[in-house]
């Protein structure tokens, strides 16, 4: 419930890819078309390996 992702599962994992890589927040959320603190909120989404 809730509202819906602004990416899908791929592009999830494709925005910590490039992250981890060290592309920054911004260029990233322009690659993809969301604001700089969707692609931020995937950092501190915990892990559902994790849970």
């Amino acid at each position: 419930m809730g509202r819906p992702a602004a990416l899908s599962k791929a592009q999830q994992d494709e925005v910590l890819k490039m992250r981890s890589e060290g592309a920054s927040l911004g260029a990233i959320a322009k690659i993809f078309g969301v604001s700089r603190s969707a692609t931020q909120r995937l950092e501190r989404k915990p892990s559902p390996l994790l849970i």
